[in-house]
């Protein structure tokens, strides 16, 4: 590969590189549509943990009920 067109690829490279994250955070601005899939941030995400299909206390040789 020459040089120059090693120059011209990488910088090719690098601009579109560095324009992606610019085009991604303009994707949703100004369209006037609100995304349902983007929660509100007043109010922050609940999580659920499933039920454990043991007691706490069943794994007491090595870890403690408590740090369960």
């Amino acid at each position: 590969m020459k040089k120059r067109t090693f120059l011209k690829n990488s910088s090719l490279a690098l601009f579109g590189i560095s324009l992606t994250p610019l085009m991604a955070c303009s994707e949703g601005k100004n369209t006037g549509n609100k995304n349902p899939k983007v929660e509100s941030l007043s109010t922050p995400p609940t999580f659920d943990l499933p039920k454990l299909a043991f007691d706490f206390d069943a794994l007491e040789p090595n870890i403690d009920a408590k740090t369960m």
